[in-house]
Formats: structure tokens, C-alpha cells, sequence
């Protein structure tokens, strides 16, 4: 296995978990208690940014898979 593939696995691992802290965040707010730290538009920032890391984190899982194959290729 690549270490890249390990590396965008970990990548997404992280994007999700801030998400789902994010989206919790948001949700308790909208339910009339208070967002953790009190900052919703961190949180509406933390959810476009969490986004854009995971398709980042996906790509490079998509390139490791992409490179893995080639390199077999060329080898065989």
C-alpha cells in the first residue's frame, strides 16, 4: 500500500471528524442552546473548509490508487 493512500485516508479521517463537530455545533445552536465556544460563523467556515479538505484528501487517495496501477504496469 502507497503511504499516500494512508496519508489522504487520515486527510479525509480529519475533514469528516471536523465536520461532524462542526454540524453539531450548528445543530445545538439552531436547537436553542449555544454552539461550543459560542461562534457559529467559525463553524459555517469550518464547514466549507472541511468540504474542500475532503475532496482534496479524496484526490490524492484517487492518484495513489492511479499511481499504483501505472507503476505495476510498467514493472510487469
Amino acid at each position: 500500500m502507497s503511504p499516500l493512500y494512508g496519508i489522504g485516508m487520515a486527510a479525509m479521517g480529519r475533514a469528516g471528524a471536523s465536520l461532524e463537530r462542526a454540524a453539531s455545533n450548528l445543530a445545538n445552536a439552531g436547537a436553542g442552546g449555544d454552539a461550543a465556544g459560542g461562534d457559529v460563523v467559525s463553524d459555517m467556515v469550518t464547514l466549507s473548509t472541511a468540504g474542500i479538505q475532503f475532496k482534496i484528501a479524496a484526490s490524492i487517495v484517487r492518484s495513489a490508487n492511479e499511481t499504483t496501477g501505472t507503476l505495476l504496469d510498467v514493472l510487469a
